[in-house]
């Protein structure tokens, strides 16, 4: 046809431009290692900002022994704020991988009071209904009556045991209901077993030593002195082993979070 020519067979064919096809490599897995945890757990707090805190805490925790009752509540009420306030922001940084501490929250970035008194009301008994329903169940089941041992000392063990995750869940959410999701807490517990019963050693450990040091260490005649230092060395030690503890939650969330699935 006039006008128009037609590529020949021999003609060269018109190469394509090579494009660069992006290609994301998989996210690579957070790598395990407990000696790293714990040393992480251990040695952050004693650092500038962790020994800060732990100082103004324990300064708070003794003042609130004040024996003129307004002041005695107000004190104390502000060292619960500062607990836990920094116990769950604490968790939240642990719980994204970073190795700094979060700065003593305040004003804006602390949780709005009342809120804090319903997220502290729910947790805590969230952890304890199960000892509290153990005597209405078994009286309005008596079919459950002869399964009465196992029940109380499930009920009873219950707190310590879930203790931890029940503080991990109401840190990620500040829900006043997490503690009450038995079945998220639970199955979690289940799922990452292995990895959970290392932070319940490490909860456990925290929660013994003070005890174990008084029982076998400390003279109990001792002067007034040594025992006002000795109750600013329990109030230190009642502050480090939050911030420990909370570090150590947030680096098993940071790990077993694709077990855990909660977020996704």
């Amino acid at each position: 046809m006039p006008g128009c020519e037609t590529p020949s067979r021999s003609s060269p064919r018109p190469r394509r431009t090579a494009t660069l096809e992006r290609t994301e490599a998989p996210p690579a897995p957070v790598r395990y290692d407990l000696t790293d945890d714990v040393v992480f757990a251990i040695s952050k707090p004693l650092g500038g900002t962790g020994l800060l805190v732990i100082a103004f805490g324990a300064l708070l925790s003794i003042l609130a022994s004040s024996p003129i009752m307004i002041v005695n509540l107000l004190l104390f009420l502000a060292y619960v704020g500062l607990y836990y306030n920094y116990m769950f922001k604490t968790v939240q940084t642990a719980s994204l991988g970073r190795e700094e501490l979060p700065d003593s929250p305040s004003g804006y970035e602390a949780i709005d009071t009342w809120q804090l008194v319903k997220i502290l009301v729910g947790m805590h008994l969230g952890l304890l209904l199960p000892v509290l329903l153990v005597i209405p169940v078994l009286a309005f089941v008596p079919s459950l009556v002869a399964y009465t041992v196992p029940i109380i000392v499930g009920a009873a063990v219950y707190p310590v045991f879930a203790y931890p995750m029940t503080v991990l869940l109401t840190a990620q959410t500040l829900n006043p209901l997490a503690a009450f999701n038995y079945p998220a807490i639970l199955t979690s517990i289940v799922s990452t077993f292995s990895s959970y019963a290392l932070v319940l050693a490490y909860f456990l450990g925290l929660e013994l030593a003070p005890v174990l040091a008084r029982i076998f260490l400390v003279n109990p005649k001792v002067s007034m002195p040594v025992a006002f230092a000795l109750n600013g060395v329990s109030a230190a030690w009642t502050m480090f082993a939050m911030i420990s503890l909370s570090l150590f939650i947030g680096r098993y969330f940071y790990r077993e979070k694709a077990r855990l699935g909660w977020f996704n």
